[in-house]
C-alpha cells in the first residue's frame, strides 16, 4: 500500500463505530498487513504482548484500555519488557475516546481525540515498510487533500470524457486550479465568511447533482465580475452568488464552463471542501494539479521510452528536481527496461503532493497503472543529489549519486534487517 491508500484506510477506520476487540487488528490491516499475518496475531501465535494487548514484533505494541486510562496505558506499554524484547517501534493506547501513541525511537508523541488520529497517520508509515522523514510525518493533510482531489478528478472524467481530451485537458486543469483556490480561500478569510464556497454548493445545488455545474459556474462568474452593485446587476449575478469577491489576476477570466457532476463527484467535492484547508502547504498547489492530471502523459512518455530501448538506446530518466529520492528499474511486458532516478513519480499512477513523498508512497516493487513491472534499486534516506558528467567527444554520460541509501525489508519479512548501500550498487545495475 502507498501513503495515499493508507490514509484512506485509516480515515475509514476512524469513521466506523469503535470496536475495542477489533481495533488493533483493523489498525494493522490499514497499514497493509496481510490476512495471514492478522490471523496469526489473533491466534496468539505471533502476539507477544504481556499486557493483554497486541504486540507485533519489530513494529508496534497496541492496547485498548478502559475509558480514561489511555495515558497510563501508554506509559505501561513503554515500560513493558515485551515491548523492549520485540524491538517495537511504536506504542499505542486508546479507549475509543482518546488516542495516545509514541514513536519509541524518535520520542514523537501523538495525543488527540480518537476521531482525529488519521491526521497523524504519517507517524506510523514505517509500519508499512515506508521510510519517513519529518516533512512526510507532518504532511497528513497534504496527502489526504491530494488523494481526494485525485478521486474527484477521475470521477469528473468518467462523467465528462471530452474534458480529458487533448483539446480540453487545459480547461480541466484550469478548473481544478480554480477549485483548489476556492477551498483555500474559504478557510483563510479570503472569502467573506468561513466555508462560503462549500456551503453554497451544498445549499444551492440539488442533491442529485443535476445543477451542480451551473451553481459553480455562477460563483466563478461572480468572481470574474467587479464587486460594484451596478456592475453585478448588469451582469445578472444571482443574489446568492453576490457574496463572492472579485478575484483579479485572471484565474476566473475567460470561460467559466464547468464539467457536469455525478452524485458521487458532488459528494467528493463536499468532502474535500469540508477539510480544514488552513493546514495545507500553499507550496503544493501546483503539484496537486499535476498529481491529478498526468496519467495520460505519463503513460505516453513510458511508451516512447520503452520504444527507445527497443532501438538499442539505454534509457535513464532524471525526473523531479535536484533531490533524488530513489532509483528504480521499470520493465514492460516485452522485458524492455528503463531506469529512473527520481524525486517525482512517472513510475506510479497515484497522486503525490510533494517530491519527497515518493519514499512514502512507493513500494519496493509492484506494477504500474499501465501494467509495467517496477523495482526499487535504492532509496536515498538523507540529503542526496545526482551529478551528471557528459563527454561531448564520446557522447557518454555518467550519473554520480550522493547521499546515504538503504533498502528496507518488505513488511512480509519484519525480522529482516535494513541493508545499507553505497551508490555503486545502483550504478552497477544502471550500467
Amino acid at each position: 500500500m502507498n501513503a495515499v491508500e493508507i490514509e484512506e484506510a485509516i480515515s475509514r477506520l476512524a469513521e466506523r463505530r469503535f470496536e475495542a476487540d477489533e481495533f488493533p487488528f483493523a489498525f494493522l490491516e490499514a497499514f497493509g498487513n496481510k490476512p495471514t499475518t492478522i490471523k496469526r496475531l489473533r491466534s496468539g501465535a505471533t502476539n507477544n504482548s504481556d499486557l493483554g494487548g497486541v504486540l507485533q514484533r519489530n513494529n508496534i505494541h497496541i492496547k485498548v484500555c478502559p475509558e480514561g486510562e489511555a495515558a497510563a496505558t501508554l506509559t505501561a506499554l513503554k515500560a513493558s519488557p515485551a515491548t523492549f524484547r520485540a524491538k517495537a517501534k511504536f506504542a499505542l493506547a486508546t479507549d475509543g475516546q482518546e488516542f495516545h501513541a509514541e514513536d519509541l525511537n524518535s520520542g514523537d508523541v501523538v495525543v488527540c481525540d480518537y476521531p482525529d488520529f488519521p491526521e497523524h497517520f504519517g507517524l506510523f508509515l514505517p509500519l508499512a515498510g515506508i521510510t519517513t522523514v519529518k516533512q512526510i510525518r507532518e504532511s497528513a493533510f497534504d496527502i489526504k487533500a491530494t488523494g481526494r482531489l485525485n478521486r474527484l478528478y477521475v470521477e469528473l472524467l468518467k462523467e465528462n470524457p471530452d474534458w480529458g481530451s487533448v483539446d480540453r485537458r487545459h480547461e480541466m486543469n484550469h478548473f481544478m486550479a480554480r477549485l483548489i483556490f476556492c477551498f483555500f480561500a474559504e478557510d483563510t478569510d479570503i472569502f467573506n465568511g468561513q466555508g462560503l464556497f462549500t456551503d453554497t454548493i451544498e445549499r444551492m445545488s440539488a442533491s442529485d447533482s443535476s445543477n451542480t455545474h451551473t451553481v459553480i459556474g455562477e460563483m466563478f462568474r461572480a468572481m470574474n465580475t467587479e464587486a460594484k452593485a451596478e456592475t453585478r446587476k448588469a451582469a445578472n449575478i444571482p443574489r446568492w452568488a453576490d457574496s463572492f469577491p472579485y478575484v483579479n489576476g485572471g484565474l476566473f477570466s475567460d470561460s467559466t464552463d464547468v464539467p457536469r457532476f455525478s452524485r458521487i463527484a458532488r459528494s467528493y467535492l463536499l468532502h474535500i471542501g469540508n477539510l480544514d484547508w488552513k493546514k495545507v502547504n500553499p507550496d503544493i498547489f501546483g503539484s496537486m494539479i499535476q498529481a491529478v492530471a498526468d496519467d495520460e502523459e505519463r503513460g505516453a512518455l513510458l511508451e516512447v521510452l520503452f520504444g527507445a530501448t527497443a532501438r538499442g538506446f539505454r534509457v535513464c530518466v532524471l525526473s523531479g528536481d535536484v533531490h533524488v529520492s530513489a532509483v528504480f528499474s521499470i520493465e514492460d511486458a516485452e522485458r524492455r527496461r528503463i531506469y529512473q532516478l527520481t524525486s517525482s513519480a512517472i513510475t506510479y499512477g497515484i497522486a503525490r503532493p510533494l517530491s519527497w513523498v515518493l519514499s512514502a508512497g512507493a513500494a519496493d516493487d509492484g506494477e504500474t497503472a499501465e501494467g509495467h513491472r517496477f523495482q526499487r534499486l535504492a532509496l536515498y534516506a538523507d540529503s542526496s543529489y545526482a551529478l551528471i558528467s557528459v563527454d561531448p567527444g564520446t557522447n557518454e554520460a555518467w550519473f554520480k549519486l550522493y547521499g546515504k541509501q538503504k533498502l528496507e525489508p518488505p513488511p512480509s519479512l519484519p525480522d529482516a534487517e535494513t541493508i545499507p548501500l553505497n551508490h555503486s550498487v545502483a550504478k552497477i545495475q544502471l550500467f
